[in-house]
């Protein structure tokens, strides 16, 4: 129950995603970055929005555009004031064994969603994302500038992304980081418990 319930609250905070500090290490849930290696010297690009990336392994598959539905491991960071240094761990999918299904544009935080344009699959890119491009103010996680490492993503079904959200995510609050308190009371206005799953209903007696 524990394990689904991390499960659950990772998503929610989307990422989203074990690893250590250090970039270079192996992580569960990756495909060729066993085996390819990573260019850790590759250019740091800045997008318009403010986002910016670096692609340690370019991927030869599909380019990812916007609203397109992927799956794809991932690690998140609390960074640095300047947002370029791995300063906290946060999460990884490794950790839950559980890559993460979505969609470009709608079930991602903004800043990962631009970071992810452009993306061949079967790539690997870090992502560095300023606070209010990440989850903003609000708190538990709001204030931080946000490194993110994306890997094996690949393009999937809107039925794969959908099944993966109605059984980790409930739409209700899919795209807000809350409170463990205001996360209880959105379920249980829904008829859920903490966990998302649908409250007893009361014998009627026939």
């Amino acid at each position: 129950m524990k394990e689904f319930a991390g499960i659950l609250f990772c998503t929610l905070a989307l990422m989203f995603t074990g690893c250590s500090s250090d970039s270079s290490d192996k992580r569960e849930g990756t495909s060729e970055g066993d085996t390819v290696a990573l260019n850790e010297q590759a250019p740091i690009i800045a997008n318009p929005s403010g986002v910016r990336y670096q692609d340690l392994r370019v991927g030869t598959g599909r380019e990812i555009k916007d609203s397109m539905y992927i799956t794809h491991s991932y690690a998140v960071w609390f960074s640095d004031a300047e947002g370029i240094k791995k300063d906290k761990f946060f999460r990884s999918s490794g950790q839950s064994q559980q890559p993460y299904y979505g969609q470009v544009g709608v079930t991602h935080v903004k800043g990962l969603s631009d970071g992810i344009l452009g993306m061949r699959e079967g790539g690997r890119r870090r992502i560095f994302i300023p606070s209010e491009l990440g989850y903003g103010n609000k708190p538990p996680f709001g204030g931080n500038n946000l490194i993110f490492e994306i890997d094996s993503l690949k393009v999937v079904s809107r039925l794969d992304v959908q099944e993966y959200q109605d059984n980790y995510n409930p739409k209700s609050f899919r795209d807000s980081v809350l409170s463990i308190q205001a996360r209880k009371d959105s379920l249980k206005a829904l008829g859920l418990d903490s966990l998302g799953r649908p409250l007893d209903k009361p014998a009627t007696g026939k």
